[in-house]
């Protein structure tokens, strides 16, 4: 667990160097869904849009390849962006005629 730690602050670093402006500091939900990953669980995150999944799954693949004996886990994300702008395009439209 200590190395799975290590791993997602060396990963977290990387990001804050590549990033000038704010520190990048993972939510409760974040980290945690981080750490499963590595460990090799089966991981379902519900978040809403604008939580930060994109930082979960980026965590992930740098903290994982710094862990030689990470366990091969499979991440899947599904998001309703595409339902969310098609509903903001109707709401635009609507609002223009």
């Amino acid at each position: 667990m200590e190395k799975t730690k290590e791993s997602i602050e060396k990963a977290l670093n990387l990001l804050n160097i590549q990033r000038e402006k704010k520190e990048i500091i993972l939510k409760e939900e974040q980290e945690k869904a981080v750490v499963e990953l590595l460990s090799g669980k089966d991981v379902l995150a519900i978040l809403p849009t604008g939580f930060g999944k994109s930082l979960i799954y980026t965590i992930f693949a740098l903290a994982s390849t710094d862990l030689r004996s990470a366990k091969t886990s499979v991440l899947v994300i599904s998001t309703a962006f595409c339902t969310f702008l098609a509903q903001t395009f109707d709401v635009l439209r609507e609002s223009t005629a």
